[in-house]
């Protein structure tokens, strides 16, 4: 996942033993997303619709300040 420049520094290197970086990219970067798969799925549907709500309350707000 990361460039054999940044695998080589000793920042990558100290923080790898720590905290395990390699695997955990690893890890993350071998998940796929599926084909089916849309824009409510991804952001969520509720949460889309908590910020068009939002948004138009907030606008219609607009009009009384």
């Amino acid at each position: 996942m990361f460039t054999k420049q940044v695998t080589d520094s000793k920042a990558y290197q100290w923080f790898n033993e720590r905290l395990e970086i390699q695997a955990i990219a690893d890890d993350i970067s071998s998940k796929y997303v599926p084909p089916h798969v849309n824009i409510f799925y991804c952001l969520g549907g509720i949460t889309l619709t908590c910020f068009v709500i939002q948004f138009a309350t907030g606008f219609a707000m607009t009009f009384y300040y």
